[in-house]
Parts: C-alpha cells; structure tokens; sequence
C-alpha cells in the first residue's frame, strides 16, 4: 500500500514537472483578466473595510448598520466568483486535469470534489470561500452580534481565501 502511493507520489510529481516545462510553450492556465483582478483588488479594500468596523465587536443589534455592506459584498464576490468560472479552460489542460482527476492525491490537493478542473482554475473555489465566509459572518452577526475573537476568526479565513485567489490571477498575467 505504502508503495503504491509512493509510486502515485513520484508519478503525481513527474507529470506535474511535464506540465511546468510543457506550459513554456502551452497554455495551461486560464487567461489573465485584468478586470477581474481589479474587482477582486476592490473588493478585498470593502472587506477590509468592513472587518475594521467590527473588529472591536458588534452587537446584534447593529446588524442593521451593517446589512447592506455585507450584501454588497457577498453580492460582489458571486459575481467575480461566476467571472472567474466563465473563463475558457485551455483544451490541453482541460485534458489533462481530467485525466489526473482519477488520483486520488491530486483530488485530495486540488478540492473541490468532482471538479477536475479546479487545479487548473482554482479561482473559483477560493472565491465561493469568501461567500462562504462572509455569509456566515453576516448570518452570526444577526443572529448573536460579534465578538471580537471572532471577528478575528472570519478575518483569517477571509485572508487566506482572498490572498488565493490574488495570487493565483496576478500570476496569469504574463510577460509579452
């Protein structure tokens, strides 16, 4: 058994080297989208905004305050979301991340169960985090209010989905 995953180990790093040398000359990656990197650069200021307003802590009762912000932004983040997802897969890694998809390890890394694609367009998955995060924010906030601890926790998980998802697309853009 310990084996056999080594065996899909060394094979999951040779194909990915393959497709590092082979993506000089292929495309492998969705299409840079400035747009959508500005909207997403825009978007992460409001919700910076926001989790300043509320990092102190903030009672149910002034969820009210705050209702549209957070309609606004998860609003926002659907929408980017969707744009992100729009864009075209390039056949040959459509291809291959349908292929690779039958490894369970490469599952395991990529996410998003039953996604092949999700490797090569991982975008997506970080931005339905978002939803997810701020969703759930808005959903406490009404309900019990916020402490500030957890403030904090919905700020972390924010963070890391959002520095994903920029990353990912500011590295699409390449040189002329």
């Amino acid at each position: 058994m310990l084996q056999r995953v080594i065996r899909l180990q060394n094979m999951a790093i040779a194909v990915m080297f393959a497709l590092l040398v082979s993506a000089c000359t292929t495309q492998l990656a969705p299409t840079y989208d400035e747009s959508l990197v500005n909207q997403l650069t825009s978007a992460d200021k409001q919700t910076l905004t926001l989790f300043a307003s509320v990092s102190g802590g903030s009672e149910a009762a002034e969820y009210g305050k705050y209702s549209s912000q957070y309609d606004n932004l998860i609003g926002t983040f659907g929408a980017l979301k969707n744009q992100a997802q729009a864009r075209p897969t390039p056949p040959l890694a459509k291809k291959l991340a349908d292929q690779l998809s039958k490894f369970q390890i490469l599952k395991d890394i990529c996410g998003a169960e039953g996604d092949p694609g999700s490797c090569v367009n991982s975008s997506p998955s970080a931005i339905e985090e978002i939803v997810k995060t701020l969703s759930k924010m808005s959903e406490t906030h009404k309900e019990k209010g916020l402490k500030k601890d957890i403030v904090k926790l919905f700020k972390g998980g924010y963070e890391i989905s959002i520095n994903q998802a920029l990353t990912v697309e500011t590295a699409l853009k390449r040189p002329q």
